[in-house]
């Protein structure tokens, strides 16, 4: 009797392995695939949202004069841009509204194109070329070029440092930003 109970346990034990072997084979093919999502990538979806700023350096018209400003800025997912700020030239303030836009790249760096307004009258146009860090959190920024309204170009040595006002994205609101105002809605 003894020998017939170890053919049967030798069986049992045979056909778990074949089973075990089976499964494991077929199972190594049917591996779901995971799309991987690129968070290094940047794009005007994630820079999307409400930013603080400060600007700070030095214009020359036609001396050196320090420059100084703090203001706000929303940026929609088109890149356009609306804010205001309130500058001191050499310690005179002025409150500006800003509207521009910006071109970003997937590598984070970009390139913003902004007018500036003092009592409701094109001041200047603004170039500024920088990077979004700290995962979109913040962007530094240089003025690459500055436009009077006369057309005169004006010399500076400006940087601008914009930090996220809030970590979480617009993502139930629709944001429809014009050159006049900014309207915040429910998606539809």
């Amino acid at each position: 009797m003894k020998h017939k109970i170890l053919p049967a346990t030798l069986v049992v034990v045979l056909f778990a392995t074949l089973v075990i072997v089976l499964f494991g084979t077929f199972s190594v093919g049917r591996v779901p695939t995971v799309q991987a999502r690129d968070d290094n990538t940047c794009s005007n979806a994630r820079a999307a949202g409400k930013f603080g700023f400060t600007t700070t350096g030095t214009i020359f018209i036609p001396g050196p004069v320090s420059v100084a400003a703090v203001g706000g800025f929303t940026l929609d997912a088109a890149g356009n841009l609306v804010g205001s700020q309130n500058r001191s030239l050499n310690g005179n303030i002025a409150h500006e509204t800003i509207t521009g836009v910006v071109s970003l790249n997937p590598d984070c760096t970009f390139k913003l194109t902004a007018d500036v307004f003092r009592d409701g009258k094109k001041d200047r146009t603004a170039t500024l070329e920088g990077v979004f860090v700290d995962n979109m959190r913040e962007s530094r920024s240089i003025f690459t070029s500055t436009t009077g309204a006369s057309g005169a170009n004006v010399p500076t040595v400006l940087t601008t440092d914009a930090k996220r006002l809030f970590s979480d994205a617009l993502s139930t609101e629709r944001m429809v930003l014009r050159r006049d105002k900014v309207e915040i809605g429910n998606s539809e």
